[in-house]
């Protein structure tokens, strides 16, 4: 017997509407926003990321659809994303604004 792979789908919320979009739970983060993002069209906004209902972003989007606990029918929301990392500027041990 072979395995076969199950889709499963997720409410994806843009702007006011709601699409549908499909995803294998093993599949990386990263796939589920490329859908999202291709659902409303957006495919060129690299700064949407996807948020769960208390409003946490779900990444890394290198780790599972499945570890973040999402559930087939779950609403998630593309929004911009928070600003990633940056580095300080230190002079003589210091950190001036840079």
């Amino acid at each position: 017997m072979t395995a076969t792979a199950t889709h499963t789908s997720v409410i994806i919320s843009f702007n006011g509407q709601r699409v549908t979009v499909d995803y294998q739970g093993h599949a990386d983060m990263e796939s589920l926003l490329v859908h999202a993002r291709s659902a409303f069209g957006a495919n060129n906004q690299h700064t949407l990321g996807l948020y769960n209902e208390d409003g946490t972003e779900l990444q890394p989007y290198t780790n599972s659809i499945d570890s973040f606990g999402i559930k087939p029918g779950q609403v998630l929301y593309l929004k911009p994303s928070t600003v990633k990392g940056g580095t300080e500027c230190a002079v003589d041990g210091e950190v001036p604004p840079c």
